[in-house]
């Protein structure tokens, strides 16, 4: 991708029963991620809680509760965070 999103801040959200994913970004430049609350359901088995795909500068995931998730609670995929 070679035009990526700016300004994301996903913040302050509680997300529950969530079945694949409970927060998706993807082509972003330096999305934060912050104090959210995401639960998968008894259902879930390859979700993942959180997960960035493809984001680049310095992507922040930080003070997230994930819970319920067999796959993964966090993903970073072909990119960076912190």
């Amino acid at each position: 991708c070679s035009t990526y999103g700016t300004g994301l801040i996903v913040e302050g959200n509680t997300l529950e029963n969530q079945y694949d994913f409970g927060i998706f970004v993807q082509y972003f430049d330096a999305p934060q991620i912050k104090r959210n609350t995401v639960t998968g359901t008894a259902s879930t088995l390859n979700g993942i809680g959180i997960q960035a795909d493809q984001c680049v500068n310095g992507t922040r995931i930080e003070r997230n509760t994930v819970t319920n998730y067999t796959r993964y609670g966090i993903q970073v995929s072909l990119g960076g965070a912190t």
